[in-house]
């Protein structure tokens, strides 16, 4: 989905990386662990992805349940 994309492309600019984001979920997950992080944020690091998703799923239910919609800049 073009949003969710867009929302990922943000979070990863906004921590500095270069990293192009794989075309599949699995390959996502996969290659999340070799994104360079210190062992101190690595336990938070791993929860990333669940939480972006997490925030997606929510602003999906609003847009198709509840009528409503955010710009993206405020998902994020």
């Amino acid at each position: 989905c073009r949003i969710t994309s867009q929302l990922w492309r943000i979070f990863i600019t906004l921590r500095g990386f270069a990293w192009p984001l794989p075309n599949r979920i699995t390959h996502l997950l996969y290659s999340w662990g070799e994104v360079g992080v210190g062992a101190a944020d690595r336990d938070r690091w791993r929860i990333v992805p669940a939480c972006i998703w997490w925030t997606v799923w929510k602003e999906r239910n609003a847009r198709c349940f509840e009528s409503k919609s955010c710009d993206l800049q405020k998902i994020n």
